[in-house]
């Protein structure tokens, strides 16, 4: 496998990223243009109408409740999906990284003490290609299952890349692989208690509020952070590889 091939998965990354952050941006941008646009154009006598979409489906009440949400609701909604939507992406890349290392060097994988069992069916029916993709799948679906500690983990098992090296500052504040994992847990509350914080995110992190809290600059924090951070992971490739 040669290194354009082998950085594939890091493109891919690279434009999911640039994809996201450009929605972010351009949404912020145009709930700013909408909120103002209400405020300006919407005359006094039609303050208290309901607005629609395409006739049929209400939006909201007022255009004044409609601006509010622009400028506060619709923004902590958007805040939410982009950590959502990052953590998804960097948990599809580090699994499409451990598949595209497999490919190009298989000796990262040796276990000594580790056997497979097979079919004889599946072993006399199948190539050797086919066993190995077998292999490798189950590997990634297993990461996959047990979440970011457990790749980390198998990073440095694997690889002997360890994420406790990684380290940025961004506006002469540091982060490290701490804040990576806060983010992932941010993203958990998100999606499996609405937002909600436990006493283990609380204490984890040194967090007083009841409810997860975004804002702008959290938001684009967050991002730049997961973005150094795989280009920290890019720059030990290409030296262990290329």
């Amino acid at each position: 496998m040669d290194e354009k091939d082998f950085f594939k998965p890091f493109r891919k990354y690279e434009l999911d990223y640039k994809r996201l952050k450009r929605w972010y941006l351009a949404s912020l941008y145009s709930y700013d243009v909408t909120a103002k646009m209400i405020d300006q154009t919407v005359p006094v006598k039609k303050r208290l109408d309901k607005i629609y979409y395409k006739e049929s489906h209400l939006i909201e009440n007022t255009p004044y409740s409609l601006e509010k949400k622009y400028k506060k609701n619709y923004v902590d909604f958007l805040e939410e999906m982009t950590i959502i939507r990052i953590i998804s992406i960097l948990e599809n890349f580090l699994l499409d990284v451990v598949k595209t290392c497999f490919y190009h060097d298989k000796t990262c994988f040796y276990e000594p003490k580790q056997t497979i069992e097979f079919q004889v069916s599946e072993f006399l029916s199948k190539d050797m290609h086919e066993l190995e993709a077998k292999f490798i799948e189950g590997k990634i679906g297993n990461l996959h299952r047990q979440g970011f500690s457990e790749v980390k983990k198998y990073f440095k098992k694997t690889f002997n890349i360890d994420f406790n090296n990684f380290n940025v500052s961004i506006e002469s504040q540091n982060y490290n692989i701490k804040d990576i994992q806060k983010i992932h847990d941010t993203r958990h509350l998100l999606v499996h208690r609405l937002g909600r914080t436990d006493d283990k995110f609380k204490n984890e992190y040194n967090y007083t509020g009841k409810l997860i809290i975004l804002s702008e600059e959290d938001v684009l924090v967050y991002l730049q952070t997961i973005d150094e951070f795989v280009g920290f992971l890019k720059n030990i490739f290409m030296e262990k590889w290329f």
